[in-house]
Order: C-alpha cells, then sequence, then structure tokens
C-alpha cells in the first residue's frame, strides 16, 4: 500500500512537473517563469469535540457548551505542491491525503478505542495570488491576495461509531 501511494505521488509530481519543460522556453526580453516541486510527509492527529455556542459576533462566538466526550485519531500525511512563479504573480496546486486509524473517544472518566474507525482524506486544493508588496522589511516576506478553491473528499466516523461518507 505505501509503495504504491508513493508511486502515484511520484507519477503525479511529474505529471506537473511537464509543464515546466514545454513553457519554460520563452523568448529573449520575456519574464521566465519559476516553476518548483515541494513534497511533505509526516504523521498528523485530529481530534473532534462538540460544543454549542451563542450568536455569531464577526467571527467570535461565545461558548456555551462544551461536550467532555471528544473523538481523535492519527496516522499518515503525504502532500505534493507545485509552484508557477513570476515576479507578480504565484499559482500553486497542492495535492494532500491523510489516513487515521484506530479512533478513541476520550471521555472524562475514561477512554474507549474504536479500531474500526477510520477517517482519511484526499484534498486538493489551487491558490493564485498576485503580489501587492514584495520584500516587506525582510527580503521573502511578501504580500499577495487572491482566490483560493478546496475540494476535500473524507470518510468520517458517525456519532455512532459507524462510518459515513461525504
Amino acid at each position: 500500500m505505501r509503495i504504491r501511494l508513493f508511486l502515484i505521488f511520484l507519477i503525479i509530481g511529474l505529471f506537473l512537473n511537464f509543464p515546466s519543460l514545454l513553457f519554460g522556453q520563452t523568448s529573449k526580453g520575456k519574464e521566465k517563469p519559476n516553476y518548483y516541486i515541494q513534497t511533505s510527509g509526516g504523521i498528523v492527529s485530529s481530534w473532534i469535540q462538540d460544543a454549542a455556542s451563542t450568536r455569531n459576533f464577526f467571527i467570535f462566538r461565545k461558548l456555551i457548551d462544551l461536550s467532555p466526550t471528544r473523538w481523535g485519531a492519527s496516522g499518515p500525511m503525504a502532500s505534493l505542491s507545485f509552484h508557477i512563479e513570476r515576479s507578480k504573480l504565484h499559482h500553486h496546486f497542492i495535492l494532500g491525503y491523510n489516513s487515521m486509524k484506530r479512533g478513541t473517544y476520550k471521555g472524562p472518566s475514561t477512554n474507549l478505542e474504536h479500531r474500526e474507525d477510520t477517517r482519511k482524506f484526499l484534498r486538493i486544493r489551487y491558490r493564485m495570488g498576485r503580489y501587492i508588496w514584495r520584500d516587506i522589511l525582510v527580503p521573502k516576506l511578501d504580500l499577495a491576495v487572491g482566490p483560493q478553491v478546496f475540494l476535500s473528499v473524507g470518510k468520517y466516523p458517525s456519532s455512532s461509531g459507524g462510518k459515513r461518507s461525504c
């Protein structure tokens, strides 16, 4: 399974790097974009806890009640990102995968482990930023604005301990 996942990310990385071979050659006088790929991986942990709150005041909420029980799990994570950068514009594509297993319900007096509770995510994100101000006070500190698009597909545990898809 791990080798297959590695090969999938390798093929996607080569596929995303292919445009740099095609569009990297520009005529003289035009700016040449900078292409690069980043990979990351590790262990991720996630916890969910129910909370009741009052109405929103901008982005702030006043908590009324917090459930004493929470669900959590941890597992491997891998991501691949592809960047196309110019002097005024930056395109950023990210593909990430998380697989968390052996969900645990933690309560005030006991912990209950459910081996069949899993949480898996496939996340795709595209972000475009137009640089407004480059090298603010220190080199490589930039201010950029632009849209961002998310696609997240996953399986979550339900409150009854089963699985549901979203």
